[in-house]
């Protein structure tokens, strides 16, 4: 094994695919091992990885390629030993340069103060932040400043209502914004989410080079004024910003109107509706004549039906139709509606596909 040529031990390492195979490596060769380890560009560290501050060194030493990496303290219990913190950071940001993608999942233990410290993170394109209790929007504004080519930025819970707004005023450069938006106590006995018209008017006046946006929201009642804006500013987003892929979940704002000025987006191309309930087959029709849409899904929306779908499929010519959940639609309503049709009578929920 170790007489072959390294592009060929390269060739071997890139189909290596399990993490069982990875770590076996170099019980094989060592020559294969260390080619793995300069061509390894993403890792994934959880509860297991401790004390974290010295595996980080030895990690980034072992794998200098290194431009993924995604920290999950999901389920984590104090026998897990110190999570990820700010000397974690401040050594992971000197040791691993090439960094372009980040996730932090659950790392109660960073605050503002470290996350102040991925501006040391100079080609970082895209942050995902779930559920970092400490943080607020002083502790982000630094890092969508300071890292020029931040462009994908994925928060799950926004504390304040001038979060996007101070973002959305100082980062112009983001293609990509991803929410998940939980009620937030206001005053008396009203809770709202913190994203209101005057967050969604910042986007767009600011981030004029916007394409992708996700909001998903989590526990807001339907029948509760606990969305923060109006499909109003929604709308206004969706007609200012260059938006390709849009994604709305929960959004029980989002109706036929909302559909009217989707329809008139000329750049759509992707559009995922799930559990927005008030959207019917006449928001259907309207959305038949939306110019690029080439993707859509559609999940435990229950107000329209085959004739809603049938029309959408007939006037556009769909590369890829998702349907699940909707209790209205039939799978022979689908059949040959898109290039890649795929039909469940049940959704399997944002937790199961990894959504929140």
């Amino acid at each position: 094994m170790d007489d072959l040529p390294e592009a060929l031990l390269a060739d071997i390492v890139k189909w290596l695919t399990s993490p069982s195979d990875l770590k076996s490596l170099s019980l094989v060769s060592k020559r294969l091992y260390a080619v793995e380890g300069e061509l390894r560009n993403s890792m994934y560290i959880g509860c297991g990885v401790f004390p974290v501050t010295v595996a980080l060194i030895r990690l980034c030493f072992q794998y200098p390629s290194l431009c993924k990496v995604e920290f999950n303290y999901s389920g984590w219990t104090s026998n897990h030993g110190i999570q990820l913190d700010k000397h974690g950071l401040q050594v992971f940001s000197s040791c691993c340069t090439s960094l372009t993608d980040l996730t932090l999942n659950f790392c109660t233990n960073v605050d503002d103060s470290g996350l102040r410290l991925l501006v040391c993170f100079k080609k970082l394109m895209s942050l995902r932040l779930n559920t970092l209790p400490a943080i607020t929007s002083s502790g982000l504004l630094p890092v969508v400043v300071g890292c020029k080519d931040l462009s994908a930025l994925h928060l799950i819970g926004c504390s304040k209502d001038n979060d996007m707004v101070t973002l959305s005023n100082n980062c112009s450069n983001l293609t990509s914004i991803s929410l998940r938006l939980t009620p937030q106590h206001n005053e008396g006995y009203v809770f709202r989410t913190s994203l209101t018209d005057d967050s969604l008017k910042a986007l767009a006046l600011r981030c004029r080079k916007l394409q992708s946006f996700e909001l998903i929201f989590w526990a807001c009642d339907e029948s509760w004024p606990e969305i923060g804006f109006t499909e109003e500013g929604l709308v206004m987003l969706i007609q200012s910003c260059p938006i390709r892929n849009l994604m709305l979940s929960g959004a029980h704002i989002f109706d036929d109107e909302g559909m009217k000025a989707v329809s008139s987006a000329q750049f759509l191309e992707s559009l995922e509706l799930t559990h927005c309930i008030k959207v019917t087959n006449a928001g259907m029709r309207l959305l038949a004549h939306c110019p690029s849409l080439i993707n859509l899904t559609l999940c435990q929306c229950d107000r329209f039906s085959d004739a809603g779908v049938t029309e959408v499929a007939r006037a556009l010519k769909l590369e890829t139709l998702v349907i699940e959940g909707c209790s209205r639609v039939s799978p022979e309503a689908v059949q040959g509606a898109a290039t890649s049709v795929l039909y469940k009578e049940d959704y399997p929920g944002l937790y199961n596909l990894g959504r929140v």
